[in-house]
């Protein structure tokens, strides 16, 4: 993979996830592999071309859905400052607040994220 088209295809693959009908097996495999692929990328960025990271930190600015993937692999995967970080935590607490699955699921990864890393709790607005 190029650099030049690292955060093309991770749009890309994120198209993808929003595509998934879950309830057909083939469809919820294509949505895991475009899910992992991501992750390869956003990991590759953080790695092989910390050039690209503010062009990634962008699309924390996108739809809610862009935006929250972003987040988590911002805190998950990637090094980025405080002002960075907080932005991306604030959108998966904001996401937490959802009474769905999707925000249950974010609740329990900040309850536990917060657990483990006690000193970015004043990172969140």
């Amino acid at each position: 993979m190029t650099d030049n088209n690292l955060i093309k295809d991770y749009l890309l693959s994120f198209a993808v996830t929003q595509t998934t009908d879950y309830q057909i097996k083939s469809s919820v495999a294509k949505h895991n592999r475009a899910m992992n692929k991501c992750r390869k990328i956003a990991t590759e960025i953080q790695t092989n071309y910390p050039e690209l990271k503010e062009s990634f930190a962008d699309l924390l600015n996108k739809e809610p859905e862009m935006s929250l993937l972003v987040a988590h692999h911002i805190i998950e995967v990637m090094q980025y400052p405080d002002n960075i970080k907080s932005k991306a935590l604030s959108i998966i607490k904001e996401k937490s607040k959802e009474e769905s699955t999707v925000g249950l699921g974010n609740k329990m990864w900040l309850k536990d994220y917060l657990q483990a890393h006690p000193k970015d709790k004043k990172l969140i607005r």
